[in-house]
């Protein structure tokens, strides 16, 4: 559910969105986005076939580190939002 390219109706995401939980752009954000949209009764579809050019770094900036330790943040954020700390906590020992 990873995406470089969303299309969202605007009545889906008002409300729906985790913002202030989540470092936007470096992961997480987006897959937490679909799952609260879709817990809205609202779908989500995929499109296998879109083609879109994306350069590296473009968003996230090239500072690794940073962008690393953020992205880790983001994933604590969403494990411990859906439900599934524990089991993250087991699988990163």
């Amino acid at each position: 559910m990873q995406w470089a390219f969303a299309i969202h109706r605007k009545a889906a995401l008002v409300g729906n969105l985790c913002e202030g939980v989540f470092y936007g752009h470096v992961g997480w954000d987006d897959i937490d986005n679909c799952l609260a949209v879709r817990d809205k009764g609202w779908k989500v579809y995929y499109c296998g076939h879109g083609v879109g050019i994306h350069q590296p770094r473009a968003t996230r900036g090239s500072n690794a580190v940073e962008a690393e330790l953020m992205n880790k943040e983001n994933s604590i954020a969403f494990y411990k939002r859906w439900g599934f700390w524990e089991i993250y906590q087991e699988a990163n020992k």
